[in-house]
């Protein structure tokens, strides 16, 4: 049987053991990698389809009124883009928000070469958009509701072409109007996310006119709800989304220096980095008497105030070492 001694002993090491654990659980450079941008509670997204004109002229102020993004999936050679021809190709890219492939026509597929151009001429036209920006680069691919009968391909052919198109397939949408009725069932879906810590969606095809059409007092009602709790919500676009969550998995921190004076970090992860080139936040315990603080990664550099004794900042998972310091 042990002695008085000795428990006295291994109950002081079991004591020093846990101290020291949550002192390194709070020591400077400990870093936690963010589960969505901005350590939000959760991410949604809106989608929108078909190049809608009652997108443009209804839903578009209501978005850029409140600061939101959103996806719209285009088909370029239909009729509705070309009427507002201008409008897609300049002034909503210019504002930020961003465009899925959904097929160039809307008309569905033959076969394997009527969907490739299908697929391929929609891309051509999102790029297009964007020249400045680097290709390869991901797009997101929403299915086309058609005719039954006008889609004749396998879901392993279509697979095949977003592999060839670095396109990703955009998760199930929960449409206004068809799935959704009421602005409270679409909220009723926010707040879930944000209780599971989750990302979700809610699509809309016309806004306030056109066919399928979302009520503007509805959609209105719900970007109010939105808006309630944007302190909650990472609002983004899907591929940004996809991006964050595929990097997030497997991404990993190496604290390479913690000092008074400088902290040196280094992320990574295993996605892809030609397709995979968004920034994941990071929190990181510092000094106290740090407020502000130069971030410097790579030839990127940028300033983040430090609260509490932590900062919150964006980085790439490049593997490229990370300088923190008070400025």
């Amino acid at each position: 049987m042990p002695s008085i001694r000795h428990s006295v002993l291994w109950i002081s090491i079991l004591f020093f053991g846990a101290t020291l654990s949550i002192f390194a659980a709070d020591s400077v450079g400990q870093t936690r990698i963010a589960k969505w941008k901005d350590d939000r509670k959760a991410a949604f997204m809106l989608f929108f389809d078909d190049s809608m004109q009652s997108q443009i002229k209804n839903a578009v102020p209501e978005l850029k009124a409140r600061g939101f993004t959103a996806t719209f999936y285009v088909n370029p050679g239909k009729g509705d883009w070309k009427v507002m021809k201008d409008k897609w190709e300049k002034e909503l890219p210019a504002d930020g928000f961003e465009y899925g492939n959904h097929t160039y026509t809307h008309k569905g597929v033959k076969d394997m070469a009527d969907a490739e151009e299908e697929f391929g001429k929609c891309k051509d036209v999102i790029l297009g958009i964007h020249p400045e920006r680097k290709t390869p680069r991901l797009i997101s691919f929403g299915i086309p509701g058609v005719a039954k009968g006008a889609w004749n391909i396998t879901d392993a052919q279509r697979d095949e072409l977003l592999v060839k198109h670095n396109m990703i397939l955009r998760p199930n949408v929960h449409f206004g109007f068809i799935h959704l009725k009421t602005a409270e069932e679409m909220i009723k879906l926010v707040d879930g996310a944000i209780a599971k810590g989750g990302s979700d969606n809610v699509g809309f095809h016309g806004v306030g006119g056109e066919w399928l059409s979302t009520d503007m007092a509805i959609f209105n009602t719900f970007m109010a709800g939105l808006a309630e709790r944007k302190d909650k919500l990472w609002i983004s676009d899907h591929i940004s989304v996809h991006k964050y969550e595929t990097e997030h998995q497997t991404a990993e921190v190496q604290i390479v220096e913690a000092a008074d004076k400088k902290i040196r970090l280094k992320l990574s992860c295993k996605a892809n980095p030609e397709l995979y080139d968004g920034a994941l936040t990071l929190i990181t315990k510092v000094p106290a008497s740090w407020t502000k603080v130069q971030v410097v990664s790579g030839d990127a550099k940028s300033s983040a105030t430090a609260a509490n004794g932590e900062l919150r900042f964006d980085a790439v998972p490049n593997g490229k070492e990370i300088t923190l310091q008070p400025e």
